[in-house]
């Protein structure tokens, strides 16, 4: 007798996309705030997944707040990459809520790379808004 009833041939392996692939991303679970242990500043953690591509592995993305003691090119770069994010998914700066985000979709252009630790993975490269 099995150790559980599933069947384990009818599976697929994960897959990645090919780099500067356009997909179409949507929110997965609601996005997190976290702490960096690195720099002490906050950070966005979104988990995503492509559309259309039922086997892609799941893509994690992460959106640095700016943090005390960052350059002003730095605080600017970070402001940049969070206005970008909610222009792509067409939210409300002023009324973001990220337990609302869960679902929403946006248009990305992927990198694929090679990761010591995880293998292939994509990320995203930049939105297109």
């Amino acid at each position: 007798m099995a150790l559980i009833d599933v069947n384990i041939e009818d599976r697929h392996e994960e897959i990645t996309l090919q780099d500067m692939a356009e997909v179409v991303v949507r929110i997965v679970v609601v996005p997190e705030i976290k702490d960096s242990a690195k720099t002490g500043g906050k950070f966005l953690q979104l988990r995503l997944e492509v559309e259309g591509e039922p086997y892609a592995k799941e893509i994690y993305h992460v959106i640095m707040f700016p943090a005390p003691g960052d350059s002003e090119k730095k605080v600017n770069s970070r402001r940049n990459a969070l206005a970008d994010f909610y222009s792509a998914f067409g939210i409300d700066p002023q009324n973001a809520e990220t337990e609302e985000m869960v679902g929403l979709t946006a248009s990305a252009i992927l990198k694929e790379t090679d990761d010591e630790e995880y293998g292939l993975k994509n990320s995203v490269r930049r939105w297109n808004n």
